[in-house]
């Protein structure tokens, strides 16, 4: 595969350099990439969709001019630091393409195919709810200000019972004073 022939480019370019450098550590640099490598390579084995993507991604390389294909090539160590990065959001998008795959036989049912054509019988009901939503809140103003008057009415004879009843305990009161002194 022309990614592992590219990988083993890259790890045989990688130790010349470290032998030129002349460090000598005990997990040299290839050996890290080739477990980010193998680790990638499981995020794509887990997911199908995103096994799909990477193998258009093959294609459109084998389409694109080999000049245009070195200004576009992503290395593989930025790939795969592309999809660690993103590896929860990739899951995440792998399982809903897995939903909507196990769904698919009911997204593409006849009754869903048919919905586009229902728009049109659906735009006269849709106008007779929004003339019975208008009439609803016409209706709630009305009964908001009727219990508004209704309020006022009854506190106005509530307060004019107790005026009554003030002016009549009053006399009462003159009446028995009166009775009281003759």
């Amino acid at each position: 595969m022309e990614s592992e022939r590219l990988l083993c480019s890259l790890e045989d370019n990688v130790l010349l350099l470290e032998k030129q450098v002349g460090e000598d550590t005990k997990m040299p640099l290839t050996n890290d990439l080739q477990e980010k490598f193998e680790r990638l390579n499981k995020l794509i084995k887990e997911h199908k969709y995103v096994n799909k993507i990477w193998s258009n991604y093959v294609e459109i390389e084998k389409i694109v001019n080999l000049d245009q294909t070195e200004q576009l090539e992503t290395a593989d160590v930025s790939r795969a630091q592309v999809v660690l990065a993103d590896e929860e959001r990739l899951k995440e998008i792998g399982r809903k393409y897995d939903v909507i795959e196990r769904n698919e036989q009911f997204l593409n049912s006849g009754p869903l195919q048919d919905v586009p054509s229902h728009a049109t019988k659906l735009e006269s009901l849709r106008t007779v709810h929004i003339d019975q939503i208008n009439v609803a809140a016409e209706h709630r103003e009305r009964v908001m200000h009727l219990l508004e008057v209704y309020n006022n009415i009854v506190m106005y004879i509530s307060d004019q019972f107790v005026e009554w009843d003030a002016i009549l305990s009053k006399m009462e009161r003159g009446r028995a004073l009166s009775q009281s002194s003759k």
